[in-house]
């Protein structure tokens, strides 16, 4: 593993590692920016691809509510794969953050739903993280 252009032993990953758990390494993650983000669950850094991911780990860790982050695959065939971005193992469903729907994701997202009717998949909107963010309750919607 490489931080900020340092090679680190495994040693020094792991006191890294236990300093930082809780918290979020962040160089301005947006939408293409991702952060860091230590996982309980996995017990390991794990790359966040946006910010709104990284507020929506943060509020399921101060819920102590499970998570594994793009864990499964999905193939859908000729368009290609899908690989929701959370799993609620305790709740045994999917989440998926957007806070905007690119063409393609919306239908690879459809397609999903489609050809696994079976897998239970949430999306947390926009307005749903901009409530987290300001301390109100999420109302995921199906």
């Amino acid at each position: 593993m490489v931080f900020y252009g340092k090679h680190h032993s495994e040693e020094t990953r792991k006191k890294q590692s236990l300093a930082h758990r809780g918290h979020s390494v962040s160089k301005g993650a947006g939408y293409g920016k991702g952060s860091y983000y230590f996982s309980k669950e996995q017990n390991k850094w794990v790359w966040l691809r946006s910010t709104y991911e990284l507020i929506y780990t943060q509020f399921l860790d101060s819920r102590n509510i499970r998570w594994l982050y793009e864990s499964k695959r999905f193939d859908l065939g000729e368009i290609g794969t899908y690989t929701p971005d959370f799993f609620l193992s305790g709740l045994n469903e999917w989440h998926e953050v957007k806070g905007y729907w690119h063409p393609q994701a919306k239908k690879k997202f459809q397609l999903f739903k489609e050809l696994y009717p079976n897998e239970k998949i949430i999306v947390v909107d926009r307005e749903q993280i901009n409530n987290i963010k300001k301390g109100l309750r999420l109302n995921v919607i199906k």
